[in-house]
């Protein structure tokens, strides 16, 4: 891996520990760590599937399919993580904003290290 593709996944690491400070101080429920599957974007911003099912958030792909919207505070951050995360083969944790939907809306996110 060349210094340059380092340097780029620890500036995304630390991002996501500023990401993961600032966020909402809410109590909220982090769903169990999982795999993304799939990563792509989409009109209102990016998908992702996860590898196992999550059918009392999800019901689009078997209730693996959520979204990070373009109008989240952090978006850039939050579909930065997620891609790196997906690239790697990194599992990832995620808070859902609590909405029956096709594709709910990631709220929060963390990469978790093997």
């Amino acid at each position: 891996m060349g210094v340059k593709v380092a340097n780029k996944i620890i500036h995304s690491i630390l991002m996501m520990l500023v990401f993961l400070g600032a966020s909402s101080v809410f109590a909220a429920e982090w769903m169990p760590k999982d795999n993304l599957v799939e990563y792509y974007p989409s009109r209102d911003g990016v998908n992702v599937v996860l590898a196992s099912e999550s059918r009392n958030f999800s019901s689009c792909n078997g209730g693996r399919r959520f979204s990070i919207h373009k109008s989240h505070e952090n978006y850039q951050v939050l579909a930065d993580s997620l891609r790196m995360a997906f690239a790697l083969k990194l599992p990832v944790k995620l808070v859902v904003i609590n909405e029956e939907a096709c594709a709910p809306r990631i709220d929060r996110a963390v990469v978790v290290h093997n």
